[in-house]
């Protein structure tokens, strides 16, 4: 509040992404490349489905694993070509900071493990009993399964007990907790241009909403508890000559206050002041008493 600098310390535990989503982060290839594993050097093969479609499967289970040393200095394993696992020579904004930028990123067990294998599962690509959901990708896989089977989504079930030891429960560290905030997101967009600006204009939106829904309320509310009288049978009461009061108005922004004085009151035909003349800073101005509410100062 009076200007001085305010700093805090945040400990990243984990970064959790869907496979696109992580590739675009750490500005590595995708999951339907060559090296698209982000936790070994392993290169897929390109094999073609009996329907005639192309498929990179990984039938190697005893690759080098990548290190964050090994991302860092863009390392090239054995056998790694000019491809390579880097998008040529961009850098993430996130190597800035200081994280190990392979434990840092675990696979995520929803889109990995529950929508991939298991739902292979259950449409009868594969088969297995309930001990090889977990333990498919040995070396009788292949035997079993063949090797089209071998997709990054198999492939990557190498590496996830390891994030688990890494990073704890695996349901702890997947979309599940943000897959839901999505549908929220997708609504703030009107197109696909500059999304993130486009989500920053709607949260402000929203929280000038809130702010002037707040407002409202307290305004109406706050007001009315000054106004609190019986009924107007007498002229008695804190609304006379030289009082302080506030001035209704449901058209003034939020924080603005019209202020005023008292400086005289119209008796009607009964001898009851309903009306009063108020000095404002814009001039004097007559009101009903109904929009007058008198402050509680000291006189």
């Amino acid at each position: 509040m009076d200007g001085t600098p305010i700093s805090t310390s945040v400990q990243i535990k984990a970064i959790i992404c869907d496979a696109p989503a992580l590739a675009f982060v750490k500005a590595v290839k995708s999951h339907g490349g060559y090296y698209c594993c982000t936790k070994c050097c392993i290169k897929g093969r390109n094999i073609k489905s009996a329907k005639g479609s192309n498929k990179i499967v990984f039938t190697n289970i005893n690759a080098e694993l990548r290190t964050d040393a090994s991302f860092r200095s863009r390392k090239d394993f054995p056998g790694e070509d000019k491809i390579g696992h880097h998008m040529n020579k961009e850098r993430s904004i996130l190597e800035r900071l200081p994280i190990d930028m392979i434990k840092t990123f675990p696979l995520d067990k929803m889109h990995l493990v529950d929508e991939g294998v298991v739902k292979k599962m259950i449409v009868g690509q594969t088969r297995p009993t309930k001990v090889e959901c977990f333990s498919s990708c040995n070396k009788n896989f292949v035997k079993l399964y063949g090797s089209l089977h071998v997709t990054y989504n198999i492939h990557g079930l190498l590496h996830i007990a390891e994030d688990a030891k890494n990073l704890g429960p695996l349901d702890e560290n997947s979309c599940y907790l943000y897959e839901a905030f999505i549908k929220t997101i997708k609504k703030m967009l009107h197109s696909f241009n500059r999304p993130l600006e486009q989500c920053s204009n709607r949260i402000n939106e929203i929280t000038q909403q809130i702010q002037q829904h707040f407002w409202n309320r307290w305004t109406k509310e706050y007001v009315c508890e000054l106004q609190n009288r019986a009924k107007w049978k007498t002229s008695t009461g804190k609304l006379r000559e030289g009082a302080l009061v506030v001035i209704r108005d449901e058209n003034l922004p939020p924080l603005k206050w019209n202020l005023g004085r008292i400086v005289h009151l119209h008796p009607g035909q009964d001898g009851i002041a309903r009306v009063a003349s108020v000095k404002t800073r814009g001039g004097v101005i007559r009101r009903s008493f109904a929009k007058l509410c008198p402050l509680p100062c000291n006189q």
